[in-house]
């Protein structure tokens, strides 16, 4: 038999026995309860009575008053409490009262006495016959309602005494059946587990102690039981099954553990030989994961990393709140430096957002940078000192015309000396005559013979003469010492217009002698720029443009604003540059120039100068008929 049989069999026994001791249960409370409801109106009853024949015993010492005295005002009061005795006798009644019939005879016992009383007002003289035969009519009257009010007393009270007992006799015998029936009720029950343990219980603890057993040892033990009910049985061999189908998933799992044990150390080995640090945060910034390189990089053990915030180590990663920045932790090639507690600060990071388990992470690869910054560095500074050599370079070329141009100047400061030396001997001849001899007469004839008016008003002219050549030798020295020297490390405020004219003083001489120079500066702008790297821009593309022309020809150099950057046009007459050249022009030491007048450098330092403004330069040459170099600056630079 099945177990669902059983099931069916103890279900339908348990509910109709229950059903059965629920309903001889349910009849006897019913008795227990009508019993009580019978008891309870037994004892209002009495207690109702009790009071009635309080009150009956005030009526009579009311009525005796009257009877004595005939005091008309007692009579109202005798009316009143008759009408209460007689609504208490009727409420007796409608509570269904036994004594039904002699609570009305009570009644009329009353309502007589009251009209008894009633007929006495209308009796003028006390002494009057018809007065005392009523008085011993009400003394009939109420002695027969006394012996009834104390019948009826005693029958409520043995009303109540009878009804109490039955009562008690009815919870008795409830409380003897309940008893009785949960001892036959436990006795079923203790039955039916041991039946249930022997017939079901059993052979699943035979089925539990099997795989208690085959947890111990790896030996197979039977589990298929052959006594019991039908599910059982099938159990057992589903059990067996599934005892051997589980043995054969666990060899696989542990050889899927195995396999990927050796994986995660061969991922682990991997990881920890890259030399990128890579690094794993949660949401919040949180480091969670890190290979060998982060240790390291951050110069600590994974102790002093891990569960600590990236921000401590890449303060790039936090806002100004200090929260995590996930849209910075997602960038690609990123510069940045780390904390300043780290030696080497300077890094270069990539980020990407992956899910783990549901979660989101992020993934940041760290690589050192500090080399490729030192060889920047290097590099840069190196560039610096080879702008410095070309610059100086420059400074060579023209120094036999900056000379040139010193001297002319020098030239004739030195000759208007001597004029001044020689008018110096003439006016100190006349201040002798004057002031030693006192010979006024001989010194107006030297006066006259020597020109002293002509000397006095040349004198001004010479001195004016040679405070302009020493105005333009200083300028040429001034502008040459601006030209040799470095920049500051920051932009400043450049004059572009201005600039160009520096570098015009400093290449007149290389131009004048050849070159017809035409000039249109209308940019009158000024730009955030390094001024002595611009100037050599311009004396560079300048000085090209004069040895492009061979005899003679024409430079013209202009300024203007357009959309927010000044373009520099530098053009020229002379000979052109092939279309080949031109796609090498701004490679480093690249030159057509023959050997020893050209470094090759120039254009390479006029591209790099600008590039370094954010500016860019541009190139129109026609072979034969000259060549334009177009200068863009813009007018608002955001590199410091």
């Amino acid at each position: 038999m099945k177990i669902s049989h059983y099931n069916q069999i103890i279900a339908v026994f348990t509910l109709v026995i229950g059903s059965c001791i629920f309903g001889f249960i349910w009849s006897k409370y019913q008795n227990v309860e009508l019993q009580s409801r019978v008891h309870f109106q037994s004892s209002i009853s009495s207690k109702s009575f009790g009071h009635f024949s309080t009150m009956f015993q005030t009526w009579l010492t009311t009525q005796d008053l009257f009877f004595s005295g005939k005091q008309a005002y007692l009579a109202q009061g005798i009316h009143q409490q008759t009408d209460i005795l007689l609504k208490e006798l009727n409420n007796l009644s409608l509570k269904g009262s036994t004594q039904t019939q002699k609570l009305a005879q009570l009644m009329i016992f009353i309502k007589n006495n009251d009209e008894i009383i009633s007929s006495l007002l209308t009796l003028s003289n006390q002494a009057d016959n018809k007065w005392q035969i009523a008085i011993k009519h009400s003394d009939t009257i109420t002695t027969k309602t006394i012996l009834l009010i104390e019948e009826l007393k005693q029958k409520f009270k043995t009303e109540e005494l009878k009804f109490s007992i039955k009562h008690k006799n009815a919870i008795n015998k409830l409380k003897a059946w309940v008893s009785g029936l949960i001892g036959i009720y436990l006795f079923a029950i203790v039955f039916g587990t041991r039946w249930i343990s022997k017939n079901i219980v059993k052979p699943l603890e035979n089925i539990t102690s099997s795989a208690n057993k085959q947890l111990d040892t790896e030996q197979d033990i039977e589990f298929l039981q052959h006594h019991g009910p039908l599910e059982v049985i099938e159990l057992s061999q589903t059990i067996q099954n599934l005892t051997q189908h589980i043995k054969r998933e666990i060899t696989q799992a542990e050889l899927l553990k195995k396999n990927a044990d050796e994986a995660n150390i061969r991922i682990s080995s991997i990881m920890n030989s890259v030399p990128t640090s890579i690094i794993l945060v949660n949401e919040m910034g949180v480091i969670k994961e890190i290979n060998k390189a982060v240790n390291k990089l951050f110069s600590g053990i994974d102790t002093e990393i891990l569960e600590r915030k990236i921000s401590d180590f890449l303060p790039i990663l936090a806002m100004t709140n200090g929260d995590f920045d996930k849209n910075c932790a997602t960038k690609t090639m990123q510069e940045g430096i780390l904390a300043p507690s780290i030696a080497k600060p300077y890094i270069e990071y990539s980020g990407c957002l992956i899910s783990i388990l549901g979660e989101n992470h992020y993934l940041i690869a760290i690589s050192d940078i500090n080399e490729r910054k030192n060889n920047q560095l290097a590099l840069t500074q190196l560039n610096q000192q080879l702008v410095q050599a070309e610059k100086m370079a420059s400074i060579g070329q023209l120094a036999a015309g900056i000379a040139h141009e010193i001297n002319n100047p020098v030239g004739y400061i030195q000759s208007n000396i001597e004029i001044l030396s020689e008018y110096y001997d003439v006016i100190l001849g006349y201040k002798t005559l004057v002031v030693e001899n006192k010979n006024m007469n001989e010194a107006e004839q030297y006066y006259k013979d020597q020109d002293l008016e002509y000397i006095f008003n040349d004198i001004v002219a010479v001195i004016k003469s040679c405070q302009e050549g020493t105005g333009r030798v200083s300028k040429i020295i001034k502008d040459l010492g601006s030209y040799a020297h470095q920049d500051n490390e920051k932009m400043e405020p450049v004059n572009i217009d201005e600039l160009i004219k520096k570098s015009l003083v400093l290449v007149a001489n290389e131009l004048k002698y050849k070159v017809e120079l035409i000039t249109n500066l209308q940019a009158s702008s000024v730009v955030f720029g390094y001024p002595q790297k611009l100037l050599q821009v311009f004396i560079n593309l300048l000085v090209n443009a004069s040895h492009a022309i061979e005899t003679s020809g024409k430079v013209w150099i202009s300024s203007t604003v357009l959309d927010s950057e000044i373009n520099i046009s530098i053009k020229d007459d002379g000979q052109g540059i092939s279309p080949d050249n031109i796609k090498k022009l701004f490679d480093p030491f690249f030159t057509t120039k023959s050997v020893g007048k050209g470094t090759g450098l120039g254009l390479y330092i006029v591209r790099s100068i600008l590039e370094e403004h954010q500016g860019d330069v541009t190139v129109n040459s026609t072979l034969g008929k000259g060549t334009e170099f177009i200068l863009h600056l813009p007018l608002s630079i955001t590199k410091n």
